[in-house]
């Protein structure tokens, strides 16, 4: 899998390949160590090719972390029908925005 953080204005952080439970802790201690330092951030998930339930709590616990710091987080996932499905069914996908 692939991770990719690119700083910019707002933080853009593109996620590509399969977040499933086998990769969970590799994702979440990425996330938790770029993450240090609050920003508003853009989470690109449109080259996600499949996505769990346990990375998607790790998402969600990650971004309402940024937001209780008073940053913003957009979640980019258009055109993935996999991520907005599993997003869907997951009951998150309202609450990400996408």
């Amino acid at each position: 899998m692939d991770f990719v953080m690119e700083s910019e204005d707002k933080g853009t952080l593109t996620l590509k390949g399969e977040l499933t439970i086998a990769r969970a802790k590799k994702i979440q201690e990425f996330l938790v160590t770029t993450l240090q330092q609050p920003m508003d951030l853009v989470i690109r998930l449109s080259e996600v090719t499949n996505l769990d339930i346990a990375c998607i709590q790790i998402l969600f616990s990650v971004i309402e972390k940024v937001v209780s710091t008073g940053h913003q987080v957009f979640v980019e996932a258009e055109k993935n029908d996999v991520v907005l499905r599993n997003l869907e069914l997951a009951g998150f996908r309202k609450k990400l925005r996408c």
